[in-house]
């Protein structure tokens, strides 16, 4: 549990739902930055030591059980956040240059699948970025574009936007949103920079705000850009107060008002915006439907069900803001023919959280279905309900032995979600998978039984 002195206020909120990011200062102790460097350079001679890294330099669990970082983590994600076991160690090598702007996991080819893949908006994973030595511009530190957490592609001048994270202190560490634009940039010093990655994940969903909030703080979303000090000459050009106005209330546990019947925008227009090629005309768009409620649902339906491949992958995201309205029709979207239909219809309930449970018993169903793609994400609904389906544990226990192997890491994870992992049930075909043959599930299955041994 943070201790309330720690957690952030409603200003930090609202900047990283804007901006995509907070930086957190801890106060870990300077020799334990200097073993942390040493163990990594040491283990990065040996290759890339991947998810190993926590292990490899133990001194970083001393940064994430700081404080500050509880109470930066818990304000973002919720007392019971965990850690993924993905994480990732960077050496940006003197004299190399920087990268082009990315969001992790951008292909689609995951793994050897080449399936459906889309951003999910609410910030359910937060990427953490530390560095054990001091790191200015020359040194080639992280560069982001603020706001971009929520484009699905980049901005045109692109470089206008970046925001490097530079002149970094140890023990400072970079929170981003998942799914911000960022990049390694230009290592122009004699020495190497060293970087480390981790995520960690929400594991239950908001239903009260989990930072310090004030009672009487009510924002004005159409001026937020302005209030806010910008990071960067360029950041307040990145405005889209419906999508922080749905962000701010999905984060406090509250839902959107529906606009009324006389709202200044039609359901026409907007579909029409979503097949624009600015990805901020776009993302207005997507919550401009979501505002307009059940009155622009059978029109995403039919974008979502048509033949026009580019037009319906824009449908979910605007389904989704659009919440309980839309659960009935992609209920029924689970039945479709389209194994693409039944996939994207299973993504979406889970991204809509807990006003989407009426679909529990259909993503039951779904959890047995012949493609692999819907049984992932059905899985993965699993995984953001949470304690709320706990009825779909004997379902999960039975997608542990799926043939698909990130079927079964879904499952795991939502087990652990669920605080089941050490049922007496549960136990056992933990231990018989720790010597899975896929090596990602087998890892996280010997992470989760570490944390309950």
């Amino acid at each position: 549990m943070a201790e309330q002195s720690h957690l952030l206020n409603d200003e930090a909120i609202l900047h990283f739902i804007a901006r995509g990011y907070c930086v957190v200062k801890t106060s870990v102790a300077p020799h334990i930055h200097a073993q942390i460097l040493t163990d990594a350079k040491k283990a990065m001679t040996e290759g890339n030591p991947g998810n190993d890294i926590l292990h490899a330099a133990p001194g970083l669990r001393e940064i994430f059980d700081d404080k500050a970082m509880v109470g930066a983590l818990s304000s973002l994600l919720g007392d019971s956040y965990v850690m993924h076991c993905h994480r990732h160690c960077h050496r940006n090598t003197a004299g190399i240059e920087g990268r082009n702007f990315h969001q992790d996991g951008s292909t689609r080819r995951f793994a050897g699948w080449s399936r459906p893949w889309r951003r999910h908006h609410r910030p359910r994973t937060v990427m953490a970025i530390c560095y054990p030595h001091q790191t200015p511009v020359e040194m080639g530190p992280t560069g982001i574009m603020p706001g971009t957490q929520y484009y699905s592609a980049k901005p045109q001048n692109e470089f206008d936007y970046e925001f490097p994270f530079a002149v970094v202190d140890p023990g400072d560490v970079l929170l981003v949103h998942f799914d911000l634009f960022h990049r390694v940039s230009s290592n122009t010093s004699d020495r190497d920079r060293y970087m480390m990655k981790f995520l960690f994940k929400r594991t239950e969903e908001p239903t009260a705000p989990s930072w310090h909030a004030a009672s009487n703080f009510d924002p004005d979303f159409d001026t937020l850009a302005h209030r806010l000090k910008p990071d960067h000459p360029s950041d307040v050009l990145l405005r889209h107060p419906h999508v922080w106005e749905f962000m701010w209330r999905w984060m406090r546990g509250e839902p959107l008002p529906e606009w009324s019947d006389d709202a200044p925008v039609s359901v026409d227009d907007m579909i029409h915006n979503l097949n624009s090629d600015d990805p901020g005309v776009v993302l207005n768009a997507t919550y401009a439907l979501g505002r307009l409620g059940k009155r622009a649902v059978p029109a995403l339906m039919d974008m979502l069900l048509g033949p026009d491949e580019a037009l319906r992958e824009q449908a979910p995201a605007a389904l989704s803001a659009a919440g309980g309205h839309a659960v009935d029709p992609l209920i029924h979207a689970l039945t479709h023919s389209d194994d693409w239909v039944r996939a994207t219809a299973a993504d979406t309930l889970g991204d809509i959280g807990l006003p989407a449970l009426d679909a529990l018993p259909a993503i039951r169903n779904a959890l047995s279905d012949r493609d692999d793609w819907v049984r992932h994400n059905a899985t993965r609904a699993l995984t953001i309900w949470s304690k709320a389906a706990e009825i779909a544990r004997d379902d999960l226990l039975t997608a542990l032995k799926d043939e698909e192997p990130f079927v079964g890491f879904n499952a795991l994870t939502a087990l652990e979600h669920m605080n089941r992992v050490d049922d007496v049930q549960v136990l056992p075909l933990l231990k018989a998978m720790q010597r899975h043959e896929h090596s990602r599930l087998r890892y996280l299955v010997n992470e989760m039984l570490q944390r309950v041994a």
